[in-house]
């Protein structure tokens, strides 16, 4: 096959890859590959194609062969990390694959973000907030960045701080459904229970079919619950940051083990 037929192949791919067909990106990376095994082109629309319609198997096996060819590609870590982020089957291997990818492209604000994200998830908040102050120096400009440092903060029990900077992210992007879901989690953990229902709502309006925001607006009603039970009762509500104990849920750096694959909702 000519040259101009793969160009013309790529032309196709880069225009699926601004579209929801995860299985057209998929066939077209795969005649993409079958012209040029070695193709970056093919491998990154593969990959991509993969996520897309959730086979995370075929990802994660894609990922490996396209490291195996571009082993200093910062970018085939990162997806290697997103498989394991969204499987949530290994936290310190994605831990490991994020790493990977800061070492390679250390200026990329992104990485730091999900690296400050797996310790969020594993409880370990104040390395999350040292990553996670690292992509917002980087970036400053992003207001999901700052959210979720603002998270890290109110997790380490720094509420004024928390709260400041996540009503800024939130006046800076009032559209955005993942500063709308980050600062409703930081208002219901800090007791704010009202107002972060109302965001949860804002937030599930533009994506209404995501599951994650949805348990989320449900806590928040349980907390609300809760409250008005006590409040009959005559006892103190205690917010939510203030009741979590900072465990480890996921692995031990030192032990390397992984001892949950469920990612708690706070």
């Amino acid at each position: 096959m000519s040259d101009d037929s793969l160009n013309q192949l790529i032309k196709t791919l880069r225009i699926f890859l601004g579209g929801h067909r995860g299985d057209l990106i998929i066939e077209t990376a795969k005649k993409i590959l079958s012209i040029n095994p070695q193709s970056y082109e093919g491998y990154f629309g593969l990959i991509l194609g993969y996520m897309k319609t959730q086979q995370y198997e075929l990802m994660l096996e894609t990922c490996l062969r396209a490291i195996s060819y571009w082993p200093h590609i910062a970018w085939f870590r990162y997806m290697h990390y997103i498989y394991y982020f969204s499987t949530g089957k290994d936290w310190y291997k994605a831990k490991l694959a994020i790493e990977e990818a800061i070492k390679l492209d250390p200026v990329n604000a992104r990485y730091y973000r999900h690296l400050g994200e797996v310790y969020l998830v594993n409880r370990e908040h104040a390395k999350a907030v040292v990553y996670l102050r690292k992509a917002v120096e980087l970036n400053p400009d992003s207001a999901e960045y700052r959210s979720r440092l603002a998270l890290g903060l109110l997790r380490l029990h720094k509420k004024e701080e928390s709260l400041k900077m996540a009503r800024q992210a939130l006046k800076d992007d009032p559209a955005d459904s993942y500063v709308l879901d980050t600062v409703g989690l930081i208002l219901t953990l800090s007791g704010e229970l009202d107002e972060a229902e109302e965001l949860f709502k804002s937030a599930l309006r533009d994506i209404p079919t995501y599951s994650y925001f949805q348990r989320h607006l449900d806590i928040v009603k349980r907390e609300k619950q809760d409250r008005e039970n006590r409040k009959k009762r005559g006892l103190r509500y205690t917010p939510l940051y203030l009741r979590h104990k900072g465990m480890k849920l996921h692995f031990d750096e030192n032990k390397h083990y992984v001892t949950d694959t469920k990612i708690n909702q706070f």
